[in-house]
């Protein structure tokens, strides 16, 4: 009985000297819905066309924002020279966001990173630090036309795991090339050629065959009453 007593109040001991252990041991890893602002990644844009990859064209990389929490909740913070707004990320859910800022005038302030498509359609640009990220695209691949600007941050957040993603795969839509219509040339109003004769009714010969006809009729009287003399002698 002793000796189970003994052996109870051991176990007892063990379990306290293992919690009291467990609360001394630091904690390495991010905890789930954070995310590490000291990690870097990549960003990777896949480009496709009916399952062909378009293996030609660039692609600029703009850092264009922060990433950044508040009270559990993150939140996107664009750079000065594109106004410094704070987007959720309902916001960067709006496709014509990432056109917007691609016409911005402070982009051309901030810099970038040129990196070309592939053999098998993809670009990928590695240590991306963390941030909201804009992709242009200013060379078309031969036959294309250019791809529309994505808007991407590092981390990506899986809204199925809330899970940070730190290799993000991105996938472009490219779209043929239209074929530009020619320009109707106008069409030239005609001359009308000096030599050729001129045709319609003239005024001038309806007085002189006028008189011709007049000048006519008198001489056929003179010559009817000649006749006519002639026959009574």
């Amino acid at each position: 009985m002793n000796n189970n007593r003994a052996l109870r109040q051991l176990c007892g001991w063990l379990v306290v000297l293992l919690m009291l252990g467990s609360l001394s041991v630091p904690a390495y890893a991010v905890s789930a819905g954070t995310f590490d602002t000291g990690r870097s990644g990549s960003i990777q844009l896949s480009c496709f066309y009916n399952k062909k990859p378009i293996s030609d064209g660039n692609l600029l990389l703009y850092r264009v924002g922060d990433m950044e929490t508040d009270e559990g909740q993150y939140y996107f913070r664009l750079s000065n020279e594109l106004g410094g707004a704070r987007l959720s990320q309902t916001d960067l859910d709006r496709n014509a966001l990432a056109g917007e800022l691609a016409a911005h005038a402070g982009l051309k302030k901030l810099s970038s990173r040129e990196e070309s498509f592939g053999q098998n359609g993809t670009v990928r640009f590695e240590n991306v630090t963390v941030g909201l990220y804009l992709l242009v695209q200013t060379k078309a691949a031969s036959g294309y036309e250019c791809l529309e600007p994505i808007l991407v941050s590092m981390p990506f957040k899986d809204p199925r795991s809330g899970d940070y993603i730190y290799d993000v795969d991105a996938t472009g839509k490219p779209a043929l090339e239209r074929e530009a219509r020619p320009t109707p040339s106008p069409v030239p109003t005609p001359k009308p050629d000096p030599g050729l004769p001129k045709t319609g009714q003239l005024n001038w010969p309806v007085p002189v065959l006028a008189g011709f006809g007049i000048l006519f009729v008198l001489v056929g009287f003179c010559l009817l009453a000649s006749d006519l003399r002639r026959s009574r002698q």
